[in-house]
């Protein structure tokens, strides 16, 4: 399992680069893109797609643990 569990880019299916998620609203697997896929005009309003290993949920882009962080942070960008 990679460092983003079972989440890929929803356009190129990568799952061993940094993830995005948009910000404000629930997270919703139809719009996880890696940085090559961002639509357009809106990379923004994404944030990064920190996973927590213990049960393949995500944290909230402020409250990651420094190894949350770490591990985002370590991955290629897509």
């Amino acid at each position: 399992m990679s460092t983003n569990g079972s989440y890929t880019c929803v356009t190129c299916d990568r799952g061993d680069v940094r993830l995005y998620r948009p910000g404000g609203e629930f997270l919703r697997t139809e719009r996880i893109y890696c940085k090559s896929h961002l639509p357009a005009g809106q990379e923004r309003s994404f944030l990064p797609l920190r996973v927590d290993p213990t049960d393949d949920g995500v944290w909230g882009h402020t409250s990651g643990p420094p190894e949350s962080v770490a591990a985002w942070e370590a991955l290629p960008e897509g």
